[in-house]
């Protein structure tokens, strides 16, 4: 290869990484945007507010039936704060570290008593918006925040706590 045609290889490649680089580095602040400030879209979503108690159930067949039910409640402010119970775990109130049109996502720390399953101690628990005026809520039990390729996976089974007054 002659070396006037080198250097037009690796300019190139150089403005290919640079194009790389620039659309990243667009579509991170894209979507730190996007959490930080709801869009007007996300402000009108009416989530379910209030008390929901309810069963914790493990997707896992064997793992829920060597656990068996997992009691879970917890209180939705008017301002997404959350806080609430899963098993005989606790944790104070928490704001959202995703707050969508389409869903808000919780990463959790439990603390208090053992955690529902051993060595389970972060939870991650995403509602979903319903029309319907119901909790809709997927939940998942992991070791860390991170990758956890043995995290219990499940949905929190919820309905309206009454014993509980407004």
């Amino acid at each position: 290869m002659s070396l006037e045609r080198a250097g037009a290889v690796s300019w190139r490649r150089a403005v290919l990484v640079l194009t790389a680089v620039a659309v990243l580095g667009l579509h991170a602040c894209a979507l730190a945007q996007s959490t930080a400030h709801p869009s007007p879209e996300t402000a009108a979503v009416a989530y379910p507010v209030g008390h929901w108690a309810g069963e914790a159930r493990l997707f896992d067949r064997a793992l829920r039936q060597q656990r068996g039910p997992i009691p879970m409640s917890i209180e939705l402010a008017p301002d997404l704060l959350l806080k609430g119970t899963i098993g005989d775990a606790t944790w104070p109130a928490a704001a959202p570290v995703q707050r969508l049109s389409s869903r808000l996502e919780y990463r959790i720390k439990l603390m208090g008593a053992a955690p529902p399953l051993a060595g389970k101690d972060h939870l991650v628990l995403i509602i979903t918006p319903r029309t319907d005026g119901r909790l809709d809520a997927d939940f998942h039990l992991k070791s860390r925040f991170g990758l956890d390729l043995g995290m219990a996976v499940g949905h929190f089974d919820a309905r309206p706590d009454r014993s509980i007054a407004p």
